[in-house]
């Protein structure tokens, strides 16, 4: 299979280890020169396997910090759906009890959900202090009234206790953002490293040995060469409440070149090749069906998926993205 992406090298390179493991056994070891490579020192196979273990752990790290963020989310879609309605019924409680007075004309409109942290948080800090300045003009009157309770029986209080775990969520996951993008650059040095690697060891075996030979003629291909795009597949799927997972189908592609389909997942805002995952793999002719909770463990979250048929030559075709939003 050819580096078409990063997903490709976590297959692409053990292949090549095992043709590295292959060609010592008929020659003597196949070492690499440094610079050609790109490194301090000659390269051997078992330098290969160290720089693939590096980037797995570089991959997973990435995976890792992708998926709290995409739970930081689902946790901030809940706490913005209690927060919005709160600042509903403290509309209707002011205008119910305050009526054409100054505290009714300085309501905020309350923010949707889907609104991004400026434009969701002003609204609350401005219901907060319009709670904090109507309870005590409440209880300065001659007859003292009891601080405005909302509906359910949320104090003054508990919504500002709501309100700082809201701001502290969205620092949290600002900070993790910052961290993928880290992880992201990590992981892509750990490329960047392997791939002159695997081009100069194409080079070697082709110098080395017979052009026909068995060794030359399996050489792992680095680069597609692919002259035609196979016609993509299709896919669809909902949110099950009551297996609460993700469901999942797929329509296989129709091009007799693809061999093997994989649903792959990414848990970015918007839907991302660079940073998707393999989340199952189904053999030709294999009904191509998932249940997952990938992405979807909390309320509230968001997962993409989409359907990507693979030719034996590691050409690549993928569905349009399927987003599944676990409900709050």
């Amino acid at each position: 299979m050819p580096i078409t992406g990063p997903t490709s090298y976590i297959t692409t390179v053990p292949l090549f280890l095992n043709h590295w493991e292959d060609a010592n056994e008929i020659d003597e070891l196949i070492v690499l020169d440094a610079v050609a490579c790109g490194q301090t020192a000659d390269v051997d196979r078992a330098r290969l396997s160290g720089l693939f273990t590096t980037l797995t752990a570089q991959r997973d790290a990435l995976e890792a910090v992708l998926l709290e963020i995409n739970l930081g989310y689902g946790t901030l879609q809940q706490e913005k759906a209690v927060l919005q309605t709160a600042v509903i019924k403290f509309n209707r409680k002011v205008r119910s009890d305050h009526g054409g007075t100054t505290y009714e004309r300085a309501l905020e409109v309350a923010p949707n959900v889907s609104d991004g942290r400026d434009k969701f948080q002003g609204p609350l800090r401005r219901t907060r202090l319009l709670w904090t300045t109507l309870n005590a003009w409440r209880a300065a009157q001659t007859t003292p009234r009891p601080a405005l309770i909302l509906e359910g029986g949320m104090t003054l209080a508990q919504f500002s206790t709501a309100f700082d775990a809201l701001v502290a969520q969205w620092n949290l996951v600002e900070e993790r953002e910052q961290e993928a993008a880290l992880q992201r650059g990590r992981r892509n040095d750990a490329q960047d490293e392997i791939y002159p690697v695997l081009r100069v060891y194409r080079l070697k075996i082709q110098a080395t040995f017979p052009a026909g030979s068995a060794i030359v003629e399996t050489l792992p291909a680095l680069t597609d060469t692919a002259t035609g795009t196979p016609e993509p597949g299709a896919l669809s799927g909902q949110w099950v409440a009551a297996s609460t997972n993700a469901s999942l189908t797929g329509t296989a592609s129709t091009s007799s070149t693809v061999v093997c389909h994989q649903i792959r997942a990414s848990v970015t805002e918007d839907p991302s090749v660079e940073d998707e995952s393999v989340v199952a793999e189904f053999a030709l002719g294999t009904p191509l069906t998932l249940s997952t909770t990938y992405g979807l463990t909390v309320s509230g979250a968001k997962a993409h998926f989409r359907l990507v048929g693979i030719t034996a030559d590691g050409h690549e075709s993928g569905s349009e993205w399927v987003t599944i939003e676990r409900p709050v």
